[in-house]
């Protein structure tokens, strides 16, 4: 339940930006956007503690890190204008972590006695780089917009210091939106909602599997022009 209220009140945040940003680009800066842009931002991925991932890995949900850290870089280019929409071709990449180390009174109470090294810090590691189509809404000002793509993408959650992380490598779908402010005409605030969606990955002798997963992204940084 705390999950999808945070998750609720990032989207109610974003949907007000974009909206905001829609309507303030349109009415005062229609000028074409771009030509290009830069990303860097600072991400905050949330996780979840899957219990599917967890018995796959011999562990029990909360030992799993349900939120991380991480960055985002990517570079974008607007070739085509049609009438309030600019399309935008670009690519996207985001490298993220997270650990997290049970508590004692945690484990004398979740913990079995078969469960190996409870106290071990956990990381997870989310890392993705797709090709990215976006819709613009606003002007060199200002601009919203919605983007999605397609591209490899790797997942693993295994103790801190272990070699054998058993990382997964497959190809996710994410979309989300944002936006970028320009309060001077080469800098601007830059931020970011995005879902990334995972299709199950079945076990195999060497690798835990994963089940379907939807995971969440918020990023906030900068964009130069």
């Amino acid at each position: 339940m705390r999950a999808g209220r945070q998750a609720t009140f990032l989207y109610s945040i974003f949907a007000a930006l974009f909206t905001f940003g829609v309507v303030d680009a349109d009415a005062q800066d229609p000028v074409r956007l771009g030509p290009y842009v830069v990303d860097v931002r600072f991400s905050l991925p949330y996780y979840g503690q899957d219990p599917f991932v967890a018995m796959q890995r011999e562990l029990v949900p909360f030992q799993l890190p349900a939120r991380g850290v991480g960055i985002n870089v990517g570079a974008h280019v607007y070739p085509l204008r049609l009438g309030a929409v600019t399309l935008g071709i670009g690519v996207e990449a985001l490298a993220s972590r997270g650990s997290r180390k049970p508590l004692l009174e945690e484990l004398e109470i979740t913990v079995d006695e078969t469960t190996e090294d409870p106290l071990a810090p956990i990381v997870t590691r989310f890392d993705s780089i797709s090709p990215q189509v976006s819709f613009n809404f606003g002007g060199t000002t200002g601009w919203s917009y919605l983007s999605g793509g397609l591209g490899p993408t790797t997942f693993s959650v295994a103790a801190a210091g272990v070699e054998d992380r058993g990382e997964r490598r497959f190809s996710a779908v994410n979309y989300g939106g944002g936006g970028r402010w320009f309060p001077k005409d080469h800098l601007a605030v830059s931020l970011d909602l995005r879902f990334y969606s995972i299709s199950p990955q079945e076990e195999t002798d060497e690798l835990p599997g994963i089940g379907r997963m939807t995971l969440m992204v918020f990023s906030i940084g900068v964009s130069i022009k």
